[in-house]
């Protein structure tokens, strides 16, 4: 990958995008005998971090489409598992589909009302950007986001917990549901919620308590799937006037 980005790296302001990058990264970019940048060398010995975020400081400079396709078709083709967004943001990719599912609640919840739970549910994306991926954190502000979903719809709930779960939601469910197999269904649905609450509440620091290790990426990608499932659930019993009890 390092060396296919040689290939394509910008060849306009080359000393701009080498000034910003000091500033903005605070890591020099090797220069030859003239003081032009090299990028072969600083692209195959940088930190991986330092070589994505020169990515976006590149396209910034040089506004340059061509540059995003290339990098898009290098990251493709050598199944680094990163995809470069349009304004020239390098993001950890997990698939098709979980991107997909990821814009599609963030449209869902495009309302005023949404705010501090589209600010948490943002928060996932940036944590598995880092390198590594903290997959600990973004199982946190997955939970985050479901959490202050769950007590906007309910005011008198002050935490997301099973108990919780049990007390404030089932009863909603059971009175949306019709009588038989899509009851017994929904309640066993909540029962699931109720295991992923338990799930997360693992990777929640608590004070006087060992921070927990890092969750191995596949278990913190299915953590953060399942949040984005309950999410787009839960905003389904969501009523915008008045508060459910």
């Amino acid at each position: 990958m390092r060396r296919r980005l040689v290939e394509v790296w910008p060849a306009v302001n080359e000393q701009q995008i080498a000034s910003w990058i000091t500033k903005r990264l605070g890591v020099e970019v090797p220069r030859d005998w003239h003081g032009e940048p090299v990028w072969s060398r600083y692209l195959s010995d940088a930190d991986l971090r330092d070589v994505l975020d020169a990515i976006t400081i590149a396209f910034l400079v040089s506004r340059d489409r061509k540059f995003l396709i290339e990098v898009a078709t290098i990251f493709r083709e050598e199944n680094v598992g990163y995809r470069v967004d349009e304004q020239g943001v390098v993001h950890f990719a997990v698939d098709v589909e979980f991107e997909r599912a990821v814009q599609s609640t963030i449209r869902g919840l495009d309302d005023p009302r949404y705010g501090n739970v589209i600010a948490s549910f943002k928060r996932i994306q940036p944590e598995l950007n880092k390198d590594p991926p903290d997959g600990k954190q973004a199982i946190r502000a997955s939970f985050d986001a479901v959490e202050a979903l769950f007590k906007l719809m309910f005011s008198r709930a002050h935490r997301l917990g099973g108990g919780e779960a049990q007390t404030h939601l089932a009863p909603l469910v059971t009175d949306r549901s019709e009588e038989g197999a899509e009851r017994r269904a929904a309640l066993k649905w909540v029962s699931s919620f109720k295991e992923w609450i338990e799930a997360c509440h693992f990777y929640r620091h608590e004070q006087g308590q060992p921070e927990p290790h890092q969750p191995h990426i596949d278990l913190a990608i299915a953590l953060i799937s399942g949040g984005i499932t309950y999410l787009r659930w839960l905003a389904t019993f969501d009523r915008p006037r008045g508060d459910q009890e």
